[in-house]
């Protein structure tokens, strides 16, 4: 009989992901997102995650978005943005009379 296949855990890869390419240990993980090393190591080895700030904190610490260091895929709001900051530069508009406007318009990036 064979054994069930156990499912891999995206964010525990993710975490992995994390320590390596920026060559911490699991300890200075655990400190940046204020969590103990036993609640690190749990979550390193597949276990459920609870804390959300915590999530929250390694995800602006990493530069990785929240939903793709949990689920593996970007929400469909990251994903349109990063589309547009690959295709588009933005420069600052200010528009002053009685208001004064500030905004930002996208302007196609040139190729090198």
């Amino acid at each position: 009989m064979k054994t069930p296949k156990k499912k891999e855990n995206i964010f525990s890869k993710n975490l992995n992901l994390i320590i390596q390419e920026n060559r911490i240990t699991q300890r200075e993980l655990a400190k940046v997102a204020g969590v103990s090393a036993s609640t690190l190591n749990a979550w390193l080895s597949g276990g459920s995650v609870t804390d959300m700030e915590a999530v929250m904190r390694i995800s602006e610490q990493f530069n990785f978005s929240f939903s793709l260091l949990l689920t593996g895929r970007e929400d469909k709001k990251t994903e349109k943005k990063n589309i547009l900051n690959e295709l588009f530069d933005y420069e600052s508009v200010s528009f002053n009379g009685i208001y004064e406007i500030s905004a930002r318009k996208l302007v196609p990036k040139k190729e090198k």
